[in-house]
């Protein structure tokens, strides 16, 4: 490959870096690994962006070094990108101008490139403006729940999320979504995929990459018990279990395949769908705690979500969502939240700012466990196992606070709470 055509880009994801006096150390988590660079290679390193190419690097390092010898320079960040590469640290990516002439990408030498995204069908994930990392995949490669690039008949580029993948379809295809959207797109031939998304930028940054080299090693990194699992699904045994998980979806999955489910065990929640529920009654299961049968267009929302009223601009019509946890919709009035949400099933507590906003959420709410309760719009979250003392008291204005969790209020607060509401 010709390396200076592309733009190297470190891998960001499982690397923590520690500037010592002389050296800088690099630990690859994920490797359980340690590198030590000098103060020009971690030069070189931080300039491996997405953004430069080697000539570019090597013409930073000229004006930093003040020397016109820039074939030695582009002969040195050459072999120190080589040894990146070598060790994992990196990859190289080819920009969107180089993907113009065809939207497969088979023949094209990098494994990666970069585009720009547009639209707003993928917001939160992805905003308009966002330059998303591709990396080109195997049909095998993909799972529910990536986001794809994939390219339609008028060569436009579309960016959703896999719902379901038809492996047994010739050729194979792809069912994505935007997650805006209430519909699934229509069905994509594999073919027209370009590749999914495994980092994105935005305003300069890195805001999330996923592992790079396209595999998938257990969670202690045993590469025997890797091949002991692939030649296990090779003969046709059972999967792996499911456990400790705060949402197990399964309504993408076939009745075959929840069949063959070995176990599920300590599962806050486990979503079916109405065409595959009727297998669950065959998957040992224990201390699950609810099992809900929804259709595949409930949005789900897990931990502490806070929905505001400017997602309203971009929907396409009432969400259906599912919430496992505290959902947030303090800024929303009574007719902002019937124009929101169409169904919401809740497991958790959902926090409102009036009582009208409450009985509009109620009359909206599926509640399987918890409830809506009314909080001040000013509140202050107090979320865990904390102790509330004096310092709370330290500002000239006492904000009202909303404890979740194990709040200690302690007692040298004296009797003044005024403003306090402590929910458990």
């Amino acid at each position: 490959m010709n390396q200076s055509a592309y733009y190297p880009l470190c891998a960001s994801e499982g690397l923590q870096v520690e500037q010592t006096a002389t050296e800088v150390i690099v630990f690859d988590s994920r490797k359980q690994q340690f590198h030590f660079l000098n103060s020009t290679a971690y030069d070189i390193f931080k300039a491996c962006n997405g953004r430069n190419r080697i000539n570019d690097i090597a013409g930073l390092l000229a004006r930093k070094f003040n020397t016109d010898d820039s074939d030695s320079l582009v002969s040195d960040v050459t072999d120190t990108i080589g040894s990146f590469q070598e060790k994992g640290l990196m990859m190289f990516v080819a920009h969107e101008s180089q993907q113009e002439q065809a939207p497969s990408v088979a023949t094209d030498e990098s494994p990666l490139f970069a585009v720009s995204v547009t639209g707003t069908s993928m917001f939160p994930i992805l905003l308009s403006g966002d330059r998303v990392l591709v990396k080109r995949t195997s049909f095998d490669e993909l799972q529910t729940g990536d986001i794809v690039i994939w390219s339609d008949e008028f060569r436009n580029r579309v960016a959703h999320r896999i719902v379901s993948l038809e492996k047994s379809a010739t050729p194979p295809l792809v069912i994505t979504k935007g997650d805006l959207r209430v519909e699934a797109d229509a069905p994509v031939e594999f073919d027209r995929v370009i590749g999914k998304i495994v980092a994105v930028w935005r305003e300069g940054e890195v805001r999330w990459m996923t592992e790079l080299d396209g595999k998938n090693p257990s969670v202690n990194g045993d590469k025997k018990q890797d091949e002991q699992q692939v030649t296990a699904a090779a003969r046709g045994q059972r999967r792996p279990s499911y456990q400790k998980m705060k949402v197990l979806d399964l309504r993408d999955i076939s009745v075959e395949s929840i069949r063959n489910i070995e176990s599920v065990e300590d599962i806050s929640l486990v979503l079916l769908a109405p065409e595959n529920s009727h297998a669950w009654a065959e998957v040992p299961a224990r201390d699950v705690k609810t099992v809900f049968t929804a259709p595949k267009d409930y949005r789900i929302y897990t931990g502490q979500p806070e929905l505001l009223p400017e997602m309203l601009e971009f929907l396409e019509a009432p969400l259906r969502v599912i919430v496992s946890g505290q959902l947030f919709v303090t800024e929303f009035e009574p007719q902002q939240l019937a124009q929101a949400f169409k169904e919401l099933i809740l497991i958790g507590q959902a926090y409102v700012s009036s009582a009208e906003a409450k009985a509009v959420l109620e009359s909206l709410t599926n509640i399987i466990s918890g409830g809506i309760k009314v909080v001040p719009r000013e509140h202050i979250r107090w979320i865990g196992e904390s102790v509330l003392g004096p310092e709370y008291l330290s500002s000239s204005v006492v904000r009202p606070l909303v404890a979740i969790g194990d709040l200690a209020i302690s007692k040298r607060l004296g009797e003044d709470q005024n403003g306090i509401s402590v929910f458990k």
